[in-house]
């Protein structure tokens, strides 16, 4: 029906996605897999990682039963598509997937799984239709997790199913009247409940088409491969050919930003880019390259400064991270690998003389991670930059992959762990910064800690180094920090309000209709705090302008807006005034 407007209101846009991300757990490249080769392709699995994984686990009985839990919390982590019968009717299974990992059993396991999700699949489908065709009653006190979920256990029996069912559609359609209401209050609520639930049957209805025809074709082979990795560590994967593709930096978002900021008569460069980035086709892009360009640009008209911009940087190549190390700091060592029961290497950059060495600051926070915390670490260690931002991911762990033969994929473990030259590692506690500044994500569970079964933080000696004489004081520059934030209350309002926005994605939510829009109303006021907070005063506002910029001028216009009011880059470009005036008076 046309005639009727969804709301973009944020608040119920960002919980209801949780729920569709939870429904929507088999994905085509998720459940596609080798039909004829699965058993072969476990064993040759089971002894790559037994020969190659950091720290290997025993595929054992005990290994077995953790598998067996996982991998069915894995299809149906809401508790809404399996009866506890078919769960206990799996049971045969639970200390028997080592041997037929190792080959001693057939490989059976994954079939009677898929068996019985296929059949359940049809069947909670025709709840859903039946329970969609009558009205709901948002004015009665019940409650959902924030995942959608009612249960923490297993439905019993096929009534209790479908009141799990009801709670988790309800949820559903009580986000789309919700945002009905709020652009077509001229229609009288019950006209607008049942377009809700309309809606919600239509999106329920892609929904099990997808999933039924990936069932109807595919095994969940990949699924369980991933899930027997992901006890070892989360980043260990297993990739399927044609199914899984590995994506090369070919768009702006993956490029070297650059651009100067004009300070009160002083020149600050600005570089940022969102993974370190190696193309190893005939003329394809280097990251190192690319920074190497911009700071020669940089350099030849004199900037005062410089600051790299590593928030959300998830990483990338060791060699591109090696080479721009070794752009600002002459004849560097730059971090040290460790195999599994081996000595620590420590690698040196292959580039031997620094084409910078201005003032530098390194802005991060919680998904700056891998190679761009190796960036962070060493910039820290030498003394050769200022990190500001907040605590980094915490990933300090490299993968290989290893070939399955030809049509069979490959198999992605961790193989190393990364040391800072000073002999920690940033596996789990991350980098802390020499200014810590608040961040949206301060208090939401995304960095590496918050996974399952991550490696623990370890340490080796200290590599062969020294620290460079760079002329600032960190205590110095933290104090005159300080003293700005004092001044300044963006930084609290964000700190303060991301506290109870990360409380909410654990809060159970109301499906009373009054007690949920005062649950978003409160969520969307702190929000929008949030926005207003995060961006500088027209008036205030930087005077910024890209250097060589590929962007088309609606990119252009788009980027100069949000880069020019962040209050983040603004603190960097303060605290190189700071390190420029402490110089001077020196």
């Amino acid at each position: 029906m046309k005639m009727f407007r969804n709301s973009a209101r944020t608040g119920s846009i960002v919980i209801s996605l949780l729920l569709i991300t939870q429904l929507n757990v088999i994905s085509a490249s998720s459940i596609r897999g080798s039909r004829n080769n699965t058993g072969k392709i476990l064993q040759l699995i089971s002894g790559l990682i037994e020969k190659n994984h950091y720290n290997p686990k025993a595929i054992d009985d005990s290994f077995s039963h953790v598998l067996w839990k996982n991998y069915i919390n894995a299809l149906d982590p809401l508790k809404g598509i399996f009866l506890q019968q078919d769960i206990d009717s799996l049971k045969r299974f639970e200390y028997t997937l080592d041997d037929e990992i190792h080959g001693t059993q057939p490989f059976t396991f994954v079939s009677a799984v898929h068996h019985l999700y296929a059949r359940r699949l049809g069947e909670t489908f025709a709840i859903d239709k039946q329970l969609l065709s009558k009205p709901f009653h948002f004015d009665i006190d019940e409650t959902v997790n924030t995942n959608g979920s009612s249960s923490d256990s297993f439905a019993t029996s096929e009534t209790a199913l479908k009141d799990v069912r009801r709670k988790m559609l309800k949820y559903l359609a009580i986000q789309y009247f919700v945002a009905l209401q709020e652009h077509n209050n001229q229609y009288a609520d019950s006209v607008l409940e049942r377009v809700a639930r309309q809606r919600s049957l239509e999106w329920r209805t892609r929904q099990q088409n997808q999933l039924t025809k990936e069932a109807d074709n595919t095994d969940m082979f990949k699924l369980f491969v991933n899930t027997m990795l992901h006890i070892l560590d989360p980043h260990s994967e297993y990739i399927v050919p044609s199914s899984d593709t590995i994506q090369a930096a070919n768009d702006n978002e993956a490029f070297v930003k650059k651009a100067v900021v004009q300070n009160d008569g002083k020149q600050i460069g600005y570089i940022g880019f969102s993974s370190f980035y190696l193309d190893s086709t005939a003329g394809g892009a280097h990251c190192s390259e690319d920074v190497a360009k911009v700071l020669k640009q940089l350099d030849s008209i004199k900037v005062d400064g410089v600051v790299f911009d590593l928030r959300n940087n998830h990483g990338g190549s060791l060699q591109e991270v090696l080479c721009i190390v070794g752009l600002l700091v002459d004849n560097s060592t730059v971090v040290q690998i460790k195999m599994r029961n081996k000595k620590p290497v420590a690698l040196k950059s292959p580039v031997t003389k620094a084409l910078y060495k201005g003032p530098v600051v390194v802005l991060v926070n919680e998904k700056t991670a891998s190679a761009a915390e190796i960036f962070t670490a060493a910039m820290k260690d030498y003394h050769r930059g200022v990190i500001i931002g907040s605590r980094t991911y915490g990933k300090g762990t490299v993968q290989r992959p290893f070939s399955l033969g030809e049509g069979n994929g490959f198999v992605k473990l961790t193989f190393e762990q990364f040391f800072r030259i000073n002999g920690s590692s940033s596996q789990i506690k991350g980098i802390v910064p020499d200014i810590i500044l608040p961040d949206v994500y301060t208090y939401q569970k995304v960095r590496e800690k918050d996974n399952a079964n991550v490696l623990q933080w370890d340490s080796v000696a200290a590599a062969n180094y020294k620290k460079l004489k760079e002329d600032f004081d960190i205590d110095a520059l933290q104090k005159s920090e300080t003293e700005r934030l004092s001044k300044d209350s963006s930084f609290v309002v964000v700190d303060n309000n991301n506290k109870p926005l990360a409380r909410l994605q654990h809060k159970k939510l109301s499906l009373n209709i009054d007690a949920y829009k005062a649950a978003m109303a409160e969520q969307q006021k702190m929000i929008v705090q949030d926005k207003s907070a995060l961006a500088l005063p027209v008036s205030q506002r930087l005077k910024i302008e890209p250097v060589d910029s590929n962007f088309s001028e609606t990119e252009k216009t788009k980027w100069l807006r949000e880069t020019s009011s962040d209050i983040y880059i603004n603190q960097a470009v303060n605290v190189i005034d700071d390190m420029l005036k402490l110089k001077h008076h020196r």
